[in-house]
């Protein structure tokens, strides 16, 4: 099951049944416009830089519902995930004696490569 795609759906879904509804009771065509203006805002992606100035658990649920889970590791007492959030890798780190998120960090190709390159197939990325 692909998260993104779930997550994503239901934005649009959402958003469609709201302007849908939104056109039939406007007399303005300007009050539609400006909240298309503010959809386009709410549906951007976020930035590597964005993304690291969030608290921890509002990253851990943008990495959960809009990223790719790509490879696991475990480490010590750590399972970690790698996702794929718009252009940029975070790994999430479960600590499973303690059930919790312990650590969350974006992480730079060199560092996927290094720890996930036999678990990633990256031969599509090479043409």
């Amino acid at each position: 099951m692909n998260l993104y795609t779930n997550a994503t759906d239901r934005y649009f879904s959402f958003y469609y049944t709201y302007f849908t509804n939104r056109i039939e009771q406007s007399t303005h065509v300007s009050a539609f416009f400006y909240e298309i203006c503010i959809l386009k805002n709410i549906m951007k992606p976020i930035t590597k830089e964005q993304y690291m100035t969030l608290p921890m658990a509002k990253q851990a649920t943008h990495a959960l519902e809009s990223g790719e889970e790509m490879a696991g590791r475990i480490y010590m007492y750590y399972a970690i995930k790698l996702y794929l959030v718009n252009d940029f890798f975070v790994e999430l780190w479960y600590h499973q004696t303690g059930n919790h998120i312990g650590k969350i960090r974006v992480i730079e190709e060199d560092e996927v490569i290094h720890f996930y390159g036999d678990k990633i197939d990256i031969s599509g990325a090479l043409h």
